[in-house]
This record gives C-alpha cells, sequence and structure tokens, in this order.
C-alpha cells in the first residue's frame, strides 16, 4: 500500500496500476484479519479501490477496473464499493470518449469536448 501510494506521488502512473493490481489480490485477506482483530471490518478509505482505479480509468485499464469489480463483488464487506468501481467503470468510457472526440476533431478546444462527446459517457465528473 505504502508502495502504492508512493507511486502515485512521483506521478508514476505504470508503477502505481502494477502495484494496485498486485494489493488487489490481498484484500480479501485484509478484510477477514481486519474482522477477526476487531470483529468487523469498517475501513473507510482503501487508496487501492479508490484512487487505485481511477488512475486505471485514465490509463484505459479496463482490465484492472475488472479486477477491481472482482474483488469487491467477491467479498460481501466490500460491497459498499460498488457504486466507486460502477464510477471507474465510467469514468474509463469518459476518457474513452474523449480520446475519441479529440481523434475525430483535431484542435477541438476543451470546452467544446462536452458537446462533441456521447452524453451516454458522462460520469460524476462536473463540466
Amino acid at each position: 500500500m505504502n508502495a502504492f501510494q508512493a507511486a502515485v506521488g512521483q506521478q508514476n502512473y505504470k508503477a502505481a496500476v502494477q502495484l494496485a493490481r498486485e494489493s488487489l489480490r490481498e484484500i480479501p485477506a485484509f478484510v477477514t484479519e481486519t474482522k477477526k482483530s476487531y470483529g468487523s471490518f469498517d475501513i473507510s478509505s482503501i487508496p487501492v479501490l479508490q484512487t487505485g482505479g481511477t488512475i486505471m480509468a485514465v490509463i484505459g485499464d479496463r482490465k484492472g477496473i475488472a479486477e477491481i469489480r472482482r474483488t469487491v463483488e467477491s467479498v460481501p464487506d466490500l460491497h459498499n464499493w460498488l457504486p466507486t468501481v460502477e464510477a471507474h467503470e465510467r469514468d474509463v468510457d469518459t476518457v474513452d470518449a474523449i480520446l475519441k472526440a479529440i481523434r475525430e476533431h483535431p484542435g477541438i478546444l476543451q470546452t467544446e469536448i462536452k458537446n462533441a462527446i456521447n452524453t451516454n459517457y458522462t460520469s460524476n465528473i462536473e463540466y
């Protein structure tokens, strides 16, 4: 987890995604151990699920986001993270739509992108 956060801080997003994917494998055991030690799992911030998914969306790593979904769905105590996963899925669609608009309209202004992309691809991003 610390290595992941260090990679993000250094803007080494490729390494951050790799570390996030490695960390995903450890999350089910982490949840089990936390419940065993403290009686419940009430951790409200899991950077790998939050920031990791955002970085995956930005770089177009759909497989990584699918891994996050599988992890969250496989552990009942993580089901409250499903809206976060869904946001990452929408975000990767938004990134794809933006890139498509840029390819199809070279020189498009940032202020024109919203009108150029399919509104079905909008996410929780404020325009």
